[in-house]
């Protein structure tokens, strides 16, 4: 897919705001007071954070790129035993790009990557990912998918619409000129009948 020059500068500066406030959302939280658990943020902590807010800038023309990026960030965050921050967001902005732009087949299988790498955390012990936060993080991924499946339904019925309108208006342009030609080849026809007449 081709973007226009705008288009670009406007998904990269997307991409660095989305990366900026990641970074904020992982070095200005005070961790002890959501978990004594979590590790302070490191070099990469950061570095794979900022990759992910970075990776936003497929969101428009490779969302399932976007997607396996944030995803892949955001357990690997969560498993170093980092807080998240914003990385659940992005991942799910990613799901419901991704079933917005591709078939249910495929977005059902990034719904399910996602939850099946979520639940290993949680399983895993990993902090801040139990009870409600689980709870709340799965029941996130399934509104974002059901909200992208449901804008790729809606998109699949305006263009079956538009293809139908275009095909009823090709079939009119095709009876009005065959109805043209028939009428013409009756009046050559007529002009002809008469001029052998007025000859006798």
């Amino acid at each position: 897919m081709t973007l226009r020059p705008s288009a670009t500068w406007r998904d990269a500066l997307l991409a660095v705001a989305a990366a900026g406030a990641a970074c904020l959302a992982l070095l200005g939280t005070d961790l002890h007071a959501i978990d004594p658990a979590l590790r302070d943020p490191g070099l990469f902590a950061v570095a794979v954070t900022a990759g992910a807010g970075l990776s936003g800038f497929w969101w428009h023309t490779h969302p399932a790129r976007w997607f396996a990026a944030t995803t892949v960030a955001a357990v690997a965050v969560a498993a170093a035993g980092h807080y998240v921050g914003l990385l659940p967001w992005l991942v799910t902005a990613a799901l419901c790009a991704v079933a917005a732009r591709h078939p249910r087949r495929r977005s059902l299988a990034a719904l399910a990557t996602a939850v099946a790498g979520y639940t290993a955390i949680t399983v895993a012990g990993i902090p801040d990912n139990a009870g409600d936060a689980f709870l709340s993080t799965v029941a996130l991924l399934l509104a974002a998918w059901a909200l992208g499946d449901g804008v790729r339904l809606r998109r699949a019925r305006v263009a079956a619409d538009l293809h139908a309108a275009r095909s009823d208006a090709a079939a009119a342009r095709q009876e009005a000129a065959r109805a043209t030609t028939e009428e013409r080849l009756r009046i050559a026809g007529s002009c002809t009948t008469w001029s052998r007449t007025a000859c006798r």
